[in-house]
């Protein structure tokens, strides 16, 4: 969902075993454990910022909707129809990591499919740019890229998950969400009202202790003083405004900016930083990666090997939603 290579993010984050491509890896069909270790996954960070009690209901209602054909604009311009199930298994292959376990890959499946109904609904087709829907891979984009072992082993694994939630989407008042996604949150994801405005009562901002300072992708960058001060027409000094355990924006003198208009103006990975002068440079330290709204699937890894089901993980990222089955009408 990020302008951003994902595959950018998990290569500098689990090392140079992870080889070219959105998220999947070749030979890495399981649990990668030292990436794990690496994370960092500190149950008593937990104790003192317990997760909310997720109540599970866990009855599928019926959507009627006519037959749902995917009509994909690639970036070349052309267009490559197919059918629901095929497109959220490719979205899978270019947008997960292969070494997930099963119910992290459920959760993402039900939410790329969810995406994607809304998306239909509100235009009609989909276009491959991460920046703007989600990415895709076809089985042969995947040869390209891994060789045919490599990607058979991992598209099987998202097909899986694919076939395993067939049909599955999530409803808020009887509509299908928009269920947005990013790669990884700093202690809390953000209320959509924040990145992509107007109130959402299932996009709203959730605890992710999960994912601390050591759980999560930490980025710096240099901004000078001059173009900060320029971009903003602001000067004085400057620091980060924190709201608790999540950072809201960037005071410059007198003046408060957004914290995720910072991140679009100046390309930061993430909304959460901290900022501090360094000679005629502001160096600005990010946590995470994305947007930060709606499931994390940084998160949605570290829950499923902590036991959670996919239904589980998603009635905690999209508050107020049910799980439903999508049906053809008559």
């Amino acid at each position: 969902m990020s302008a951003f290579s994902h595959a950018i993010l998990y290569t500098l984050l689990l090392g140079a075993s992870v080889i070219t491509g959105l998220f999947s890896y070749e030979g890495r069909t399981s649990l990668n454990t030292q990436g794990l270790e690496a994370l960092e996954i500190v149950e008593a960070y937990a104790e003192s910022s317990p997760l909310e009690e997720v109540e599970i209901a866990v009855e599928r209602e019926e959507y009627r909707t006519d037959e749902i054909a995917v009509e994909l604009i690639l970036e070349n311009g052309e267009k490559m129809k197919m059918g629901l199930e095929e497109y959220v298994a490719g979205v899978l292959l270019a947008e997960m990591p292969s070494w997930y376990s099963e119910e992290a890959l459920k959760a993402a499946a039900v939410a790329v499919r969810t995406y994607t109904v809304y998306k239909l609904e509100a235009s009609g087709h989909i276009c491959t740019r991460p920046s703007h829907c989600q990415a895709f891979y076809t089985f042969e984009d995947a040869c390209n890229l891994w060789g045919e072992k490599s990607a058979r082993e991992v598209y099987e694994k998202m097909l899986s998950a694919t076939k395993s939630t067939e049909g599955e989407i999530l409803l808020y008042d009887g509509a299908p969400i928009l269920a947005v996604y990013h790669a990884s949150s700093y202690l809390y994801t953000r209320p959509s009202s924040e990145v992509f405005g107007g109130d959402r009562a299932y996009l709203v901002s959730v605890s992710v202790p999960f994912e601390d300072e050591g759980a999560t992708r930490v980025q710096e960058k240099r901004i000078s003083k001059q173009a900060l001060q320029s971009a903003l027409e602001a000067s004085g000094e400057v620091e980060a405004v924190w709201d608790e355990s999540r950072c809201v924006g960037l005071r410059v003198g007198d003046k408060t900016f957004a914290s995720s208009d910072i991140r679009s103006l100046f390309g930061l990975s993430s909304a959460s930083f901290e900022v501090s002068a360094d000679g005629e440079d502001y160096v600005f330290k990010t946590y995470g990666y994305g947007h930060g709204v709606g499931l994390s699937q940084s998160g949605a890894g570290i829950l499923a090997e902590r036991g959670w089901s996919y239904f589980e993980i998603l009635f905690h990222y999209y508050k107020n939603t049910k799980l439903a089955i999508l049906k053809n009408n008559e």
